[in-house]
């Protein structure tokens, strides 16, 4: 399941906005028509497919394409975009019916047409942006593996090297001061114990918990 972020929403409403100003513009430059209440009216149009399909994506991911076989979740969703992009552009056709924004003269069966043209439109767009989407995700996927190998990388060379130095450090401790010797120790249990459980991502506390049993470790373990 692909979540759209709000950033991802934004430039899909701007190209849904281009798009319909586009669109507007050249049917004004064919019939003759007004620039300026075509374009708004294409932009209406467009902002109610934008609504209609932010809704419908939404609720699809949330709710309804989790429950569905694998095989129908793609259909499923082209499905949703053709219906908001045919009901969307019927609401931008009964606004002008209403508002007169513009005398367009087109019956019904014309814009049930055009509607379903917008409706497949919207669907082919829908899904070339989720193909691009879908395309990022994997590249961020992909970068973030390769951070964790290569955290895992350093950290398989630097620890044996610092275990080393500190298991010396600390048989010569436990002679000279025994009790610096047992708290370098239960430092470095704690620090061991606490890479085990190693995660990409930490929170501030528990970086900073990390650097005081490291630097107590080194501290004990060379004075």
């Amino acid at each position: 399941m692909l979540r759209i972020r709000l950033r991802e929403w934004l430039y899909i409403l701007l190209l849904a906005f281009l798009l319909g100003f586009s669109i507007s513009g050249f049917v004004a430059s064919l019939h003759g028509q007004n620039l300026m209440p075509m374009a708004f009216l294409g932009l209406l149009t467009s902002g109610y497919i934008f609504i209609l399909s932010l809704i419908t994506t939404e609720i699809n991911n949330r709710w309804i394409v989790k429950k569905m076989p694998e095989f129908l979740r793609t259909p499923f969703s082209l499905l949703l975009a053709l219906l908001s992009g045919f009901f969307g552009a019927i609401g931008g056709y009964l606004t002008n019916e209403t508002f007169r924004i513009v005398d367009l003269h087109l019956p019904m069966s014309k814009a049930l047409s055009l509607s379903f043209f917008l409706g497949i439109m919207t669907a082919s767009l829908g899904y070339l942006l989720y193909k691009l989407v879908s395309l990022q995700r994997r590249e961020e996927e992909n970068k973030r593996l390769l951070l964790e190998e290569h955290i895992r990388n350093l950290e398989s060379q630097i620890s044996p090297h610092f275990m080393f130095n500190t298991l010396n450090a600390l048989a010569e401790l436990v002679y000279q001061n025994p009790r610096k010797a047992e708290e370098a120790i239960l430092a470095l249990a704690s620090l061991l114990r606490k890479s085990l459980y190693f995660e990409p991502l930490i929170t501030l506390q528990e970086e900073i918990d990390l650097l005081k049993d490291y630097w107590k470790v080194i501290s004990l373990a060379s004075s």
